[in-house]
């Protein structure tokens, strides 16, 4: 095997594309592997939650709530994956979340299907789902049966960590509500 050094593609930062159309991420065709886009020519972040949610047509009122508690679900996922495992972390991630998406969508009067897309996207194992994929074609039997029982364990995870999250709260009130009585 040999390796060979390159550098890293350059580009000019600010392109334009037609100035007459307007165009959107979904115009765009892009090929290559480990591809991130980020929001600024230099220095900047990988484009957040909140493109998701403008994909999803989401009010533009609630993209920075939805896209700071999806910020917040990674941050946990991420704190939580170096003490323990990546079942784990998803799972509490997504118990966090979905308890917080609850509280959001009561505090700003809308649907809490909006912040529960927030919560689910950044847990969403799409790079595992892929990469067993190319494990698959590539001949990889095992590394891909182990890849693809993460992916599908996680696929459970993540909706019994939102239900495990949405219980607690109701629990949290009815308790309340009981104390308040008595």
């Amino acid at each position: 095997v040999t390796v060979q050094e390159t550098t890293a593609p350059s580009g000019i930062a600010v392109q334009s594309f037609c100035d007459t159309q307007v165009l959107t991420l979904a115009d765009f065709m892009v090929t290559g592997t480990d591809l991130m886009f980020y929001d600024t020519g230099s220095g900047g972040n990988l484009l957040p939650i909140t493109t998701f949610l403008v994909v999803l047509n989401v009010q533009k009122k609630m993209l920075i709530p939805g896209g700071l508690l999806g910020m917040l679900v990674w941050l946990i996922y991420l704190l939580l994956l170096e003490p323990t495992n990546v079942l784990i972390a998803t799972f509490f991630a997504a118990i966090i979340g979905s308890c917080v998406s609850q509280i959001m969508s009561i505090w700003l009067k809308t649907p809490s299907v909006i912040f529960s897309l927030a919560t689910l996207a950044p847990l969403v194992p799409g790079y595992r789902a892929y990469m067993s994929t190319t494990y698959f074609v590539s001949g990889e039997y095992a590394q891909a049966l182990t890849n693809i029982t993460t992916v599908l364990t996680l696929a459970l995870v993540i909706p019994i960590g939102m239900a495990s999250g949405t219980i607690l709260l109701r629990l949290y009130k009815v308790m309340n509500t009981h104390k308040n009585s008595v």
